[in-house]
């Protein structure tokens, strides 16, 4: 079967990503119908459709490609194929140099890419949000504005894309962040509300202050992991809450402006006049000095109390199940019966000192436990790459 023509939505990150997914992935009909085949895992894809966070049909690993093609069926009377996931914003032309496997799969296929881009300071928050949710970032904003640099990363990726003869479009999702769809159709080709709108308007939400914090709490005694049953259970579960703001220090927001507003003059040169990159003043953001912010009351809806209890309350039950199932020699009848075959002498302090040392074991137990799970977890992800989802259409 010949690919007429590779089309590849490449991000980059916190650019609407995930509904244009969502859609993607509702829509598999619609695009087998005009022989347009989005090859994605069975999981995947049911996680997509339902308007969860997912990463798209791709990978970008190297081998990721060839595993996915061969392990999903291409339907009869396929001409195109598309493939999505912002991490290919850095992987296509990078050390991974995954566009030589895509020309590899598809030798003589025309290749079309969409990138979207969005404005400086919108896009520096909604990276911290994410960064805080998915990395376990713990620092401040201005820190994180320090080392933002997706604008330059954009440059590279606008010159690489030149020098390799790629027919490339580019939005600025600020200007369109309400009518993402409309524009994926248009690239596509495909007639106007031809895909399938996401069952929830909002797909990977940011954080509210609160959320943040409280993120960032269970980070700093949980690790990152903690994600799992604070921010993707309140992001998933209440996708319509409104983001907020953390605090910037005036001098933090002057050196981010500054180096922006310098970055900005070179890259607008290279992408269309209407899409081009803003950048506001100091004084366009003086609603986000941190100044009084040091004390502020962090406060949650009822709703959101009800989603963190259920959550936190089910990963507290996961863990004492873990805990009843392990083997007989690491009972707590073996503990118990150690302990009362203690000698009648005992001290109070030896006691204490008795009671501190097996809690101290209980909570090696709980860790090891812990991390067994994550390992589990991380394998089921990776299972979920292997895992063909059979076939292209919903009803397989």
């Amino acid at each position: 079967m010949s690919i007429q023509t590779v089309w590849l939505h490449v991000g980059h990150g916190k650019t609407g990503s995930s509904f244009i997914q969502s859609a993607l992935a509702a829509s598999v009909p619609v695009l087998d119908a005009v022989g347009l085949h989005y090859p994605i895992y069975r999981r995947i894809y049911d996680r997509a459709r339902a308007g969860h966070v997912s990463s798209g049909n791709m990978a970008p690993e190297a081998g990721a490609l060839r595993n996915l093609l061969d392990r999903v069926p291409t339907p009869a009377g396929t001409t195109d194929i598309l493939l999505s996931n912002e991490g290919l914003f850095h992987a296509l032309f990078r050390k991974e140099r995954l566009i030589d496997e895509v020309r590899e799969a598809f030798p003589g296929a025309k290749i079309k890419m969409l990138l979207f881009i969005r404005d400086p300071m919108d896009h520096m928050i909604s990276s911290y949000h994410q960064a805080v949710k998915r990395s376990g970032f713990l620092d401040s904003l201005d820190t994180y504005s320090e080392n933002y640099s997706i604008p330059s990363a954009v440059v590279g990726f606008l010159d690489a894309a030149a020098a390799e003869g790629i027919e490339l479009t580019v939005h600025n999702y600020s200007r369109h962040a309400d009518a993402l769809l409309p524009l994926v159709e248009k690239w596509l080709g495909l007639a106007p509300d031809a895909l399938v709108r996401p069952p929830v308007e909002r797909v990977n939400r940011s954080m509210t202050n609160a959320e943040l914090e409280l993120q960032r709490a269970f980070t700093r005694h949980l690790g990152k992991e903690s994600s799992r049953f604070i921010s993707d259970p309140l992001c998933d579960r209440l996708p319509d809450v409104d983001s907020e703001t953390p605090g910037m220090s005036s001098e933090g927001l002057k050196r981010f402006l500054d180096r922006i507003g310098t970055l900005l003059s070179e890259l607008n040169g290279k992408v269309p006049a209407d899409e081009a990159y803003r950048i506001g003043t100091e004084a366009d953001y003086a609603d986000m000095l941190a100044v009084g912010r040091e004390d502020s009351m962090n406060l949650f809806s009822n709703a959101q109390l009800e989603v963190l209890a259920e959550a936190i309350g089910a990963h507290i039950k996961a863990l004492q199940d873990q805990l009843t199932m392990r083997s007989p020699r690491h009972s707590d009848a073996t503990e118990i019966k150690s302990a009362s075959a203690a000698p009648a002498e005992m001290t109070k302090k030896e006691r204490q000192e008795r009671q501190r040392q097996r809690s101290l074991r209980m909570a090696a137990k709980t860790e090891r436990e812990r991390k067994k799970a994550e390992r589990e977890t991380a394998k089921a992800e990776r299972d979920d790459q292997r895992s063909p989802r059979g076939q292209s259409s919903p009803a397989a």
